[in-house]
């Protein structure tokens, strides 16, 4: 995704306040960093291309950011918003930091993301990266997509393992996208999740 000079300096600024941060709090392994902006910017802002920039986006267990910062630092000179939904402390500590020091569009909520729905009311896309099995995803992100929010959903080389457990769980709408970054990875497009 292309962006703007100004986005660039924002997100170079995360890529450093991740990695300084990382040394303390373990947001990410340690191997993966090397090839930051590719394998975890990137990776993050492909999400964009599949929804919309004027949106309200929820992305659940927002750990280190991803990929719900990226996609705030994007959002900020749109119309849209994203809301990081964080238990962990620590994480939510350094998420506001990098909120304010970023400039994203974005609201950090330090609960668990089974009281989010209390928080958050409406949203159209919901995300979420190597948090949980597809089935586990579904059933978090159900207040919002069965309002009618679309799940925009990272997974790697067992994604199609994943769709059929949780096929067992809910009937969906499905679309898979393949990744951009990496070849055995997809986004799942999820919609209308009714429970069996």
């Amino acid at each position: 995704m292309l962006v703007s000079r100004e986005t660039e300096k924002r997100l170079e600024l995360f890529e450093q306040l991740f990695k300084s941060w990382n040394a303390r709090i373990n947001l990410a392994a340690p191997s993966t960093l090397e090839d930051f902006r590719r394998r975890h910017i990137d990776d993050s802002l492909q999400v964009l291309d599949l929804g919309d920039l004027g949106a309200e986006w929820v992305d659940l267990g927002s750990g280190g950011g991803l990929p719900g910062l990226p996609i705030g630092i994007c959002l900020a000179n749109e119309d849209g918003h994203i809301h990081l939904v964080e238990s962990n402390r620590k994480k939510t500590s350094f998420l506001l930091n990098c909120v304010t020091q970023c400039r994203a569009a974005a609201t950090v909520h330090p609960v668990r993301i089974e009281d989010a729905s209390e928080r958050i009311e409406r949203a159209d896309f919901v995300t979420a990266r190597a948090l949980a099995p597809l089935d586990l995803l579904i059933a978090m992100a159900e207040p919002w997509m069965s309002r009618g929010a679309i799940g925009l959903f990272h997974k790697g080389r067992r994604y199609e393992e994943e769709i059929a457990s949780a096929r067992t769980r809910f009937e969906f709408d499905l679309t898979v996208h393949q990744s951009v970054i990496d070849a055995e990875s997809v986004i799942l497009r999820i919609q209308n999740p009714v429970r069996l």
